[in-house]
């Protein structure tokens, strides 16, 4: 989803009925997810190696809305296709 002020929206959902929207934000060679609320605030930053192949990132957790600290790191390759 995009809003018209350049602002992009991911819908997140899963099994157990959780849904969450991520607010993101794209630049060159980086990329942002944020969701503040209740259970718990989060955000992903990860960047983009410069062949395109690898992103690198970072989840982080504010359980009380406020002090992120990581909650896991990740590493992503393109598979050979």
């Amino acid at each position: 989803m995009h809003a018209a002020n350049g602002t992009y929206f991911q819908p997140y959902s899963d099994e157990r009925g959780v849904c969450r929207v991520y607010e993101m934000s794209i630049g060159n060679g980086w990329s942002r997810l944020r969701r503040e609320g209740e259970p718990f605030s989060q955000c992903f930053e990860a960047t983009f190696s410069d062949d395109g192949n690898t992103i690198t990132g970072r989840w982080e957790i504010a359980e009380d809305g406020t002090n992120y600290t990581t909650d896991f790191e990740l590493v992503q390759r393109r598979a050979n296709t």
